[in-house]
């Protein structure tokens, strides 16, 4: 008896350390969030690098982005390639697909189709909407999976409809060109609009060009 009592404490004292834990690395991710929009990238890192040690995943990928793009620290795609794994694990799906991009763009490690493709599909599934539309890509160029335009275009359209600026670039493209798809300038024009509004760089260049062009 004695024996489960001291079990059941140790048990509880446990149960509580961990859940203490997730409110901490929560409210400390939640500070480095903070700093980073304000673009106080060394607090940001000081606050990340808490809450990962508390095994907090959201935060480990937080953490690697600022390593990966060298903001309030030393650019480091190793280091970013651990963090995001350490995300990954922890099922964190942001994580997964900053995994998957490195993956397929062969950033800090080598270039690897078939893992990108497995960390984007499981980030898309996840509802990660850029992932599926890093997928899309893989399908519409063959990257380590059949070319398959007809199901690029899916994931396209599907993340364009969630708002994934990226996404509605691409298909605006694939309209003007009518590339996988009937030529229709002005859905093109809707779909630029669109990522332009979403504030998408390339897309609003794009529909001032289009824009010229009908003068």
């Amino acid at each position: 008896m004695k024996k489960l009592l001291i079990y059941l404490l140790f048990f509880t004292l446990n149960l509580h350390a961990n859940i203490f834990d997730t409110y901490a690395g929560e409210y400390l991710n939640d500070l480095g969030a903070k700093y980073q929009k304000s673009k106080d990238y060394t607090k940001a890192e000081t606050f990340f690098k808490l809450a990962c040690e508390k095994n907090f995943y959201r935060a480990c990928s937080n953490l690697g982005y600022l390593y990966q793009n060298g903001f309030g620290v030393k650019k480091d795609k190793l280091k970013a390639f651990t963090l995001y794994e350490k995300a990954c694990n922890g099922e964190n799906a942001i994580g997964c697909f900053n995994l998957g991009t490195l993956y397929q763009y062969g950033e800090g490690i080598s270039l690897d189709y078939n893992k990108s493709k497995e960390f984007y599909n499981f980030a898309c599934k996840k509802g990660i909407d850029r992932a599926c539309t890093h997928l899309a890509i893989q399908y519409d160029f063959g990257q380590g999976v059949s070319k398959d335009t007809n199901r690029a275009l899916k994931l396209y359209k599907a993340s364009c409809d969630h708002n994934d600026e990226y996404a509605c670039y691409i298909l605006g493209y694939l309209y003007l060109k009518g590339e996988g798809v009937i030529k229709d300038k002005n859905h093109a024009k809707l779909l630029y609009q669109k990522a332009c509004r979403l504030k998408s760089e390339g897309a609003c260049k794009e529909l001032n060009e289009i824009w010229s062009q009908d003068k």
